[in-house]
């Protein structure tokens, strides 16, 4: 029961969020805007899909999840909580190699803002590395097993 209503509240959420994302995506159609209007609106969106992508790891729907982390990313490439949620994402779909290269972005990112180093994002290297380094070692194993 809690889970039905935990998930109940996240399809309201969501699309509380759908709404908020439709006005802004509008607004920008009817209304001339300064660059400053536009810059506001773009991280506003920005973090409602960022919001999203929350939203859908929950619920574990990976491929929305790469999809508004996505457009996220479109409108601001040094989101490092989208690279991270799209990296995560990635891993659950066991999609290594995209998963390396987006987590390794948000620990560039990190890096490149002066931020504390992120634990949570250098442990996800890590692991998607030995996962990574697990299937060479399989598929070593295999193709020796077969050539020899």
């Amino acid at each position: 029961m809690v889970v039905l209503i935990t998930t109940y509240i996240f399809y309201i959420y969501i699309y509380d969020i759908y709404i908020y994302l439709f006005l802004y995506i509008h607004v920008a159609k009817f209304f001339d805007l300064s660059p400053a209007d536009v810059i506001e609106i773009d991280a506003v969106k920005v973090s409602l899909y960022s919001n999203l992508a929350m939203c859908y790891i929950k619920l574990k729907n990976f491929d929305h999840v790469i999809r508004y982390c996505t457009d996220a990313i479109e409108l601001d490439p040094t989101n490092v909580k989208s690279h991270f949620r799209r990296s995560s994402a990635w891993e659950h779909k066991k999609e290594w190699e995209k998963s390396l290269i987006d987590a390794q972005r948000a620990a560039e990112l990190v890096c490149s803002a002066g931020l504390a180093e992120d634990k949570m994002i250098n442990q996800s290297v890590d692991r998607i590395k030995r996962e990574m380094l697990k299937i060479k070692e399989k598929e070593k194993k295999m193709y020796g097993k077969a050539f020899s």
